[in-house]
């Protein structure tokens, strides 16, 4: 009996990022997007993992090279983040390249997610990417985790 495949995890994403640092590929990393929204209290559907990433992409070309047979089947790649697929999962890699960007990865706490412990970008800095989009479910994120900035600074007495 064939056994089923199941979708990728946080486990999976967490080996596929100590593989690109083994790599060389990404220096540092912190999970973004509606999964570091759930290890902050926020759980909501997705279909891709996001990670935002400190990487050498002086040299795009070179990079896709690395990337182009170890187990990666890329789609997208230009200076602002790829897109990858592993075990047909959608992977985006974000280049932290802004002064904000780069303090959410010197920044990032380890949570647990899904019983994995991983590094998760700032509650603060998702809030402030999900006030600068337009998009409606971003609003509606925006919302929630502004709930739960609340709700942790109440905890903490500030």
């Amino acid at each position: 009996m064939k056994r089923k495949s199941s979708p990728p995890g946080i486990a999976d994403l967490k080996r596929v990022i100590t593989r690109l640092r083994k790599q060389g590929v990404v220096k540092d990393y912190a999970l973004a997007g509606a999964l570091a929204m759930a290890a902050w209290g926020y759980v909501r559907a997705t279909t891709d993992f996001d990670v935002l990433v400190l990487a050498d992409i002086a040299d795009i070309p070179a990079l896709e090279k690395r990337l182009f047979g170890k187990a990666f089947l890329i789609e997208d790649i230009d200076a602002i983040g790829l897109r990858f697929f592993h075990r047909r999962f959608p992977v985006d890699l974000m280049f932290a390249r802004t002064k904000d960007e780069l303090a959410a990865l010197k920044n990032a706490p380890y949570r647990s997610v899904a019983g994995t412990r991983i590094k998760v970008v700032p509650l603060d800095y998702l809030i402030s990417t999900k006030s600068r989009s337009k998009r409606g479910k971003d609003r509606i994120d925006r919302v929630e985790l502004l709930k739960i900035q609340r709700i942790l600074k109440k905890k903490k007495g500030l």
